[in-house]
């Protein structure tokens, strides 16, 4: 039995490459000692991650493609996008925060505290207090 893919072992054969680009339709290409290989993920993987270190094994029976298991040290993000088509609703115990389609915004809790370092301002067409 062939226990070599690509010069990848197949029994354990966990091995270090570099995400150096993404194809056309967001494959990302990996380079393991300095051979480029297409790669499937377990993870969702977009151009933030081009230059961080992965884990993959050789997929069997796929013509020179890896499987990325996860990232070595993954980069601290710089925004989070959550998108939905009617709303999103943030819950922790007693308290919620729920954006809607329609630009509706309901915070919910026991208590509701706001801070800034410089001018915190309430605005809208009516503002009630109590």
């Amino acid at each position: 039995m062939n226990d070599q893919v690509h010069g990848f072992s197949l029994l354990g054969g966990v091995q270090l490459g570099k995400i150096t680009s993404f194809s056309e339709d967001g494959i990302p290409q990996v380079d393991v000692a300095g051979t480029t290989h297409s790669a499937r993920a377990l993870l969702q993987l977009d151009e933030e991650h081009l230059g961080s270190e992965v884990a993959v094994v050789a997929l069997a029976g796929a013509e020179n493609q890896l499987l990325i298991l996860g990232l070595i040290d993954p980069p601290v993000r710089k925004r989070t996008v959550i998108d939905a088509n009617n709303e999103i609703v943030l819950l922790c115990g007693k308290s919620s925060i729920m954006l809607e389609a329609d630009g509706s915004i309901t915070i919910k809790g026991k208590q509701l505290l706001s801070r800034a370092e410089g001018q915190n301002r309430v605005q809208g067409a009516n503002v009630s207090l109590n």
